[in-house]
């Protein structure tokens, strides 16, 4: 100890033996002091106690978190080991430290950071960052500058500290060895271990990446995983199953949907275009898409009360035909103003816009309007109808005889449903005749019927019937007589459906499934992968799982909104000459398994539109890309065949 600190020492234990009076008032004030004290040091205390309480609440949550983060890591580490078994990922233990040693807001925080500096470099060509965009700004080439070093370093550790988003270009870019943004060539600190397309690391490190995003629900890291595995049934299923389940949860929430519509997708095939060039000597899948001034065009005729012109947009808006936006909220418009001129099939379009909400915000469904315009399409009644659609039957044995004007079979199936759910003060709950009416679109060729009639067998017929309607069960009526009545006569009718109700339900499903109806192709693949029993254990359906990965399977590649918006944007920035931005959005859905993109991207890096590799990694991208759609396409295994015999991959 210094001589200075022993000083200091001294002075103070020789103030503490002199005696120290304390005058009355100050010792009443000292008392006070001492009180307030007290009662701080206590509120004090209370706070802690309340603070320490929830810390530890927050901490038995964090280490739930950890259990599921260690469960998780431990099924990536499985899928590295088997995948590679000899290899360990540096990537892999980064990201198991970073989560364990940082708290799930700084993980989230620290990842969005990162995230948003690469951002503007994917905004400029990324379909779904640009979904909500109409400008046409975004179809021509990129001005921003090449991206530097410092871009793919915020990409890696966005990816590394758990966000899906960046863990899925990071996993593409690993997989393909293209980056999803133009670097400079020159820079010194370009990550070369990028460049190499086919390299038994990479490919390990980006299933890891993959994996990780698709335990956050990502859907296209799900679907790529998915189309990898697509050969192994057993381990595709859950991927395709989870991606499935995504897919309809989305459009369920879309307004331009609502689980009705699929999004549409672009079938071009560039090489077509670059061989044949004509729209006369083109596929029907392969014609321009459809000019501004026609769609002007239709609209000046459709507000001059062509019923033809206002019916031909509301399709065009309602499926997205020919490169049409699909905007449910225009095609409502000119359903509406078609049916307002009589056209009945329009009108049952307009009903059931209406009755579901699509194209409109929830609270603006109007169970009133659908009616209305259903019984613009179905004006005569059930009976009639009925009676109508057996005329047409018969006419159609006499090939001289006049056709029958038949009812609107969508307008028949939406009867049937606001029967079965009654609107109040307007019209009763019907169970029986909605059944009827859904019996008889369903004959009609509605597909919408046949699963609302396998949901009828299903739960409908009983969950939306009236207690009163329901009759009561002598022997539930025993087991707990001292119940209220109407418990026991809704017991009675909500057990299980009975193994010929599933099986009836099975067949509406598939005949729903077979004309493209997406809630059926959903229920189908459900019950497939999970089958169905009875209470005593006895199959009723039994699993299966190739037919289960074929229903999910048409879901992921017919109904996935980022494939839609990848092929559709592709196609539109190809036409405006933007091929950097079409080569990167037929990149995205090429790792998805989308053959179509996978060969536009083939052709493009073929015909040397490289983005920012050298023209021996250029055509080894583009082998990869043929290669794998060799199995499906024609022009791809002759691709293939040309590459190897001209020497196109020697130095």
């Amino acid at each position: 100890m210094m001589p200075q600190q022993e000083q200091e020492e001294e002075a103070l234990n020789d103030d503490e033996d002199e005696p120290f009076n304390m005058p009355h008032w100050t010792k009443q004030a000292f008392c006070v002091g001492q009180l307030l004290l007290l009662v701080f040091s206590i509120t004090l205390v209370s706070t802690f106690q309340v603070v320490l309480l929830y810390k530890q609440n927050s901490l038995i949550l964090h280490r739930k978190a950890q259990r599921e983060e260690t469960a998780a890591e431990t099924h990536s580490k499985n899928l590295i080991e088997t995948l590679a078994p000899s290899e360990e990922t540096r990537d892999l233990q980064l990201w198991t430290k970073s989560r364990m040693s940082l708290a799930p807001t700084e993980i989230t925080t620290a990842a969005a950071a990162y995230w948003n500096q690469v951002v503007p470099y994917l905004k400029e060509w990324d379909a779904m960052l640009l979904k909500n965009s109409d400008n046409d700004d975004v179809l021509v080439p990129s001005k921003l500058p090449p991206a530097s070093s410092h871009t793919y370093t915020a990409l890696r550790e966005a990816a590394r500290l758990g966000h899906a988003e960046a863990q899925y270009y990071m996993a593409n870019a690993l997989a393909s060895g293209i980056l999803p943004f133009d670097y400079a060539l020159n820079t010194t600190t370009v990550p070369l271990d990028m460049i190499p397309v086919e390299n038994d690391e990479f490919s390990v490190k980006s299933y890891l990446y993959w994996h990780m995003a698709a335990l956050d629900g990502h859907i296209p890291s799900l679907v790529s995983l998915a189309h990898r595995f697509s050969e192994k049934c057993p381990t595709a299923l859950p991927y395709y199953q989870h991606a499935s389940h995504n897919i309809m949860d989305m459009l369920e929430q879309d307004l331009h949907s609502r689980a009705m519509v699929q999004p549409p997708m672009d079938e071009h095939v560039l090489s077509e275009l670059f061989l044949k060039g004509a729209p006369s000597k083109l596929s029907k899948s392969n014609q321009p898409d459809e000019p501004a001034d026609a769609l002007r065009y239709y609209h000046m005729r459709a507000s001059a009360d062509d019923v033809g012109a206002a019916h031909a947009l509301a399709r065009l808006h309602h499926y997205g035909f020919r490169g049409v936006s699909q905007n449910l909220t225009l095609a409502l418009f000119y359903y509406e103003m078609a049916a307002a001129l009589g056209h009945e099939e329009s009108a049952g379009q307009a009903g059931k816009f209406h009755m579901w909400g699509m194209g409109l915000e929830w609270p603006l469904r109007n169970f009133v309007k659908a009616q209305s315009w259903f019984h613009v399409g179905a004006p005569h009644g059930l009976e009639e109808c009925r009676q109508r659609f057996k005329n047409a039957q018969v006419q159609k044995q006499r090939p001289d005889g006049d056709s029958v004007k038949q009812c609107d079979a969508p307008s028949v199936n939406g009867l049937g449903l606001l029967h079965l759910w009654g609107m109040p003060l307007l019209l009763p709950r019907d169970v029986e005749k909605a059944q009827k009416y859904f019996e008889l679109a369903r004959d009609m060729g509605n597909a919408d019927a046949s699963y609302n009639l396998a949901m009828m067998r299903l739960g409908w017929k009983t969950h939306f019937a009236t207690l009163d309607s329901l009759d009561s069960d002598d022997d539930s009526q025993s087991t707990d007589a001292a119940l209220p009545n109407f418990i026991n006569d809704f017991r009675a009718h909500t057990q299980q459906p009975s193994k010929a109700d599933f099986l009836v339900a099975l067949q509406d499903f598939i005949t729903a499934a077979n004309k493209g109806h997406l809630r059926a192709k959903h229920r189908l693949g459900i019950i497939y992968a999970q089958g169905v029993k009875s209470r005593d254990g006895h199959v009723i359906i039994a699993q299966d799982c190739k037919k289960a990965l074929n229903q999910f399977t048409w879901i992921v590649n017919n109904a996935n909104p980022y494939l839609s918006h990848h092929t559709r944007r592709a196609y539109k920035q190809y036409s405006h000459g933007n091929w950097q931005g079409a080569l990167r959005n037929y990149l995205a859905a090429a790792e998805m398994g989308h053959e179509n993109s996978q060969v536009n991207a083939a052709f493009l890096l073929q015909q040397g539109k490289c983005l920012s590799l050298n023209p021996q990694q250029c055509a080894s991208a583009s082998l990869r890309l043929w290669k794998a759609a060799v199995q499906t396409n024609p022009e791809a295994a002759l691709r293939v065949g040309d590459m190897y015999y001209y020497g196109k991959l020697r130095d």
